[in-house]
C-alpha cells in the first residue's frame, strides 16, 4: 500500500533532540494518520538512536563537524530516491522545523501546479539570504530535492556559504508571521511551516553578525527565552505567531522588551 508521505531529518545529537522529535512527530501526525507517513532520520555522531525508535533511522555520522549536516542530507536525498515509487510526497525538515496546517500538503501541491514549479523551499529572506534552504523543502518527486554546499549573493550583494536545495524550479515559502518575535527565528513560513532556527546549535545568524538589526538590538526578545515559551505550549506560542489565530494570553505582549538578543560578531 502506498502512504501519502516519506520525511526526512537530521538531528545533530544535541539535548534538545527529544524535544524538537517529539514536537515535530506530533506535528506532522496533526496533519496525517501515523500511518498515512513515514519518518526517517539521519544522526549526528553524538546521537543517541533508541531516542528515535518510532522512526526509520537511515545512518548515523563518525565524523561529526561541519560537515554532518550535509552528509545527513545526502542520505536523506539517497533514501528518498530508493523509495521513490512507495509515496506521494517527500518532505525535507530541519529538527526544529514542522507543519502548522493539517492541509499543508495539498496547499503545497496545489501552488507548484499553478506556479509550474517543481518543488517548494524555504527562502530565508530574514537572513538576507536569496536561495532555497533545506530547513524545509518538499515536492512530489525526490529528484528535485538536491542538496549541495553552494555560493550565492545575498540581499546586500555579498557572496554567501551555505547549504541549499540546487534543483531549477523552486516555490519559495517566507517569512509570514502575524507577531513577529525575533528578526531571524521563531518563523512561520507562508502560513504552512514553523522554523525555530538554531534550536540545535548556539544562536547566530550571518545578518546578526553583519550588524543588520542592530537597531533594534535592545528591544528583541532572548532566543533561550522563546524555546522555553515553546517548551511550555507549543499549540499556544504558534497560535500567537500565525495570522489568522486568535491571541491566547500565554505569551506577554512585551515578550521583546528590554531583552538583549544579540551582540554583532
Amino acid at each position: 500500500m502506498m502512504r501519502r508521505l516519506l520525511v526526512g531529518s537530521v538531528f545533530a545529537g544535541e539535548s534538545s533532540d527529544p524535544f524538537w522529535y517529539s514536537l515535530q512527530l506530533s506535528r506532522l501526525q496533526s496533519g496525517l494518520p501515523r500511518e498515512a507517513f513515514d519518518h526517517c532520520v539521519f544522526l549526528g555522531r553524538r546521537a543517541v538512536p533508541v531516542q528515535f525508535e518510532q522512526s526509520i533511522v537511515i545512518g548515523q555520522s563518525s565524523r561529526g563537524g561541519n560537515g554532518e549536516h550535509l552528509e545527513g542530507l545526502h542520505k536523506v536525498m539517497e533514501y528518498f530516491l530508493q523509495r521513490r515509487a512507495d509515496y506521494e510526497g517527500f518532505l525535507v525538515l530541519d529538527s526544529d522545523a514542522f507543519p502548522i496546517r493539517s492541509d499543508w500538503m495539498a496547499v503545497l501541491d496545489g501552488y507548484i501546479e499553478r506556479f509550474h514549479k517543481n518543488y517548494a523551499a524555504a527562502v530565508r529572506t530574514e537572513n538576507l539570504d536569496v536561495f532555497p534552504h533545506p530547513c524545509i523543502a518538499y515536492s512530489r518527486y525526490p529528484e528535485y530535492l538536491v542538496f549541495d554546499r553552494v555560493t550565492s549573493v545575498n540581499l546586500l550583494g555579498e557572496q554567501v556559504a551555505d547549504v541549499a536545495c540546487i534543483a531549477d524550479g523552486m516555490f519559495p515559502l517566507i517569512k509570514c508571521n502575524q507577531l513577529s518575535v525575533h528578526p531571524t527565528i521563531s518563523t512561520i513560513y507562508s502560513d504552512l511551516f514553523y522554523h525555530h532556527g538554531c534550536g540545535s546549535r548556539a544562536f547566530w545568524m550571518r545578518s546578526i553578525g553583519r550588524g543588520y538589526y542592530d537597531h533594534i538590538a535592545t528591544a528583541v526578545s532572548d532566543p533561550r527565552n522563546l524555546i522555553e515559551m515553546l517548551k511550555i505550549d507549543a499549540e499556544e506560542y504558534i497560535a500567537r505567531l500565525r495570522f489568522g489565530s486568535a491571541r491566547g494570553s500565554g505569551i506577554p505582549d512585551d515578550i521583546g522588551e528590554n531583552a538583549p538578543a544579540f551582540t554583532r560578531s
